[in-house]
C-alpha cells in the first residue's frame, strides 16, 4: 500500500495546524471575536460551503471528472475545518459554537471513514476489472473480490445515512451560530 506525497503533506499540514493552534491557544483567548478571527471563520465557513458543490456535481451536473471534484471536496473538507479550528482557538465557551464545532469534527471523521470505504470499493472494482481481462483466474478469487465489492457498496450506502444528515445538522448549527453572532455583535453567543 503506497501513500501519495499529497496525502503525507496534507496529514502533516493537519498535524501542524492542530499542534500550532493548541500551542497558541492561551494567547488567543479572544481571537475568534477579532477582525482577523472573524475573517478566518468566514473563510472556513466558505470552504465548508464549497464542499456541497461535489454532491451537486455528482447528482445534477455533468461537468469535469468526478475524481477531481472528489479531490476538491476532500481538500475543502479538511482545510475548512482546520480554519474553523484556528478561528475557535480551542475556546469552547459559547454553547452554539461548541455544538457546531463538535458536529463538524464528527462529520469530518465520518468523511475520513467514508473515504477509506470508498477507496476500498474502488480498489476492489479495479482488481475485478483486471481479473476479468485476464484468462485463467480462479472463479473463487473472482467471487471473493465481488463479495468484498458488494460489502463495500452496502457499507457506503449505510454510511451516507450518517454522513449526509451530519452535514445537514452542521450547516444548520453553523448558520445559527453565524446569525447569532451577527445579531448579538460578537457577544459570544
Amino acid at each position: 500500500m503506497s501513500v501519495s506525497i499529497k496525502a503525507v503533506l496534507l496529514a502533516l499540514l493537519i498535524v501542524l495546524t492542530v499542534v500550532g493552534a493548541y500551542r497558541v491557544e492561551e494567547h488567543l483567548q479572544y481571537f475568534a471575536g477579532t477582525l482577523f478571527g472573524h475573517s478566518i471563520g468566514i473563510l472556513g465557513a466558505t470552504f465548508i460551503l464549497i464542499i456541497f458543490l461535489y454532491p451537486i456535481r455528482k447528482y445534477f451536473i455533468k461537468a469535469g471528472s468526478l475524481k477531481s471534484w472528489l479531490n476538491w471536496h476532500i481538500f475543502f473538507g479538511l482545510t475548512g475545518p482546520m480554519l474553523i479550528m484556528i478561528h475557535a482557538a480551542f475556546q469552547f465557551k459559547a454553547q452554539i459554537a461548541s455544538l457546531a464545532f463538535f458536529v463538524m469534527v464528527v462529520n469530518v471523521l465520518s468523511g475520513i471513514i467514508g473515504f477509506f470505504f470508498y477507496s476500498g470499493y474502488i480498489r476492489t472494482a479495479k482488481k475485478r476489472m483486471e481479473m476479468d481481462s485476464k484468462t485463467g483466474i480462479a472463479l473463487a478469487r473472482k467471487e471473493d473480490s465481488l463479495m468484498i465489492e458488494a460489502t463495500s457498496s452496502k457499507i457506503l450506502k449505510k454510511w451516507k445515512y450518517i454522513h449526509y444528515p451530519l452535514a445537514a445538522i452542521f450547516i444548520v448549527v453553523m448558520a445559527f451560530h453565524i446569525v447569532s453572532i451577527i445579531y448579538y455583535k460578537g457577544l459570544g453567543i
